[in-house]
């Protein structure tokens, strides 16, 4: 049982773990039915990609340790920008 890890991971090694979990046939495809479940693989691994982003390009990630939440910390450029306008109904 040598050569075993428990934690301290990077990012890195976070991603290989992560696709190393894809279904994929001995030819590179995939199988039809598995598509959604890769899908959802790729989603997470993505999340951890754009954890290492510089913070200079839109889609830089980040995870706040107060709300628990991941949010975006890389630039968004003006055109990209929506207004976000509050409906006051009294």
């Amino acid at each position: 049982m040598k050569n075993l890890k428990r934690d301290n991971f990077t990012v890195d090694e976070i991603i290989d773990l992560i696709n190393d979990r894809l279904c994929i046939d001995e030819v590179g495809n995939e199988p039809h039915i598995l598509k959604e479940y890769n899908d959802a693989v790729r989603s997470v691994a993505d999340m951890f990609y754009d954890f290492q982003r510089p913070v200079e390009e839109m889609g830089a990630m980040a995870y706040d340790i107060d709300t628990k939440l991941l949010v975006h910390v890389g630039h968004i450029p003006d055109e990209m920008k929506i207004p976000m306008v509050r409906n006051n109904k009294k």
